[in-house]
């Protein structure tokens, strides 16, 4: 008899611990909650926890533009280069987002897009197979991609005049490179 007097006290302490272990989990959570969303107001915070997230892409950069300006104005974009042998193939103008495809004899193909950086955009890229450094392009930062195999593409990623530019295809970096430098305004007639 005495001892499930004993080992009802137990019980008793049991739950009793384990309701104050419960409430003092909560509180600590939330209280490093609170202070974590604090911190991320310091801007050297917000590197550190940037770079922890891009860390954790191995495999893949992801290039994200957002900018809080609504974009009103669409503009109509258009390389003025083009290398010898290529002309327009395709044009979808999805509102937001234009695509043309450049074809030459052979079926190599450019690609070129753009749409506004209020548009969210986001352009996930392989590590892997290739190598990302960044330029200055007419006072514009933008990513060159280069291809470390003969099977993918180069790439040039530009934001420039509240646009994101891309022209990929499966020739010298150096001819994206002029093409992205010659891009220019069409103006739209009535």
């Amino acid at each position: 008899m005495k001892s499930l007097f004993v080992r009802e006290r137990y019980k008793g302490a049991l739950i009793i611990i384990s309701k104050f272990t419960w409430r003092a989990a909560v509180i600590i959570i939330t209280t490093a909650t609170i202070l974590f969303g604090t911190l991320l107001f310091n801007s050297e915070v917000r590197a550190a926890v940037r770079k922890v997230i891009v860390e954790w892409y191995e495999h893949f950069t992801s290039f994200t533009f957002k900018d809080d300006i609504s974009n009103n104005n669409f503009k109509y974009l258009y390389p003025g280069y083009l290398p010898d042998g290529y002309s327009e193939d395709t044009v979808i103008d999805l509102g937001n987002i234009v695509r043309i495809i450049f074809m030459n004899d052979v079926g190599d193909e450019i690609r070129f897009s753009y749409k506004p950086d209020s548009f969210n955009s986001n352009i996930s890229v392989d590590n892997e197979n290739h190598l990302i450094e960044e330029i200055l392009l007419n006072g514009n930062i933008a990513f060159i991609i280069i291809s470390l195999d003969k099977d993918f593409d180069n790439g040039v990623i530009l934001n420039t005049d509240g646009y994101v530019i891309e022209l990929w295809g499966m020739m010298a970096i150096d001819n994206l490179i002029l093409i992205a430098d010659s891009i220019f305004e069409i103006k739209q007639t009535n």
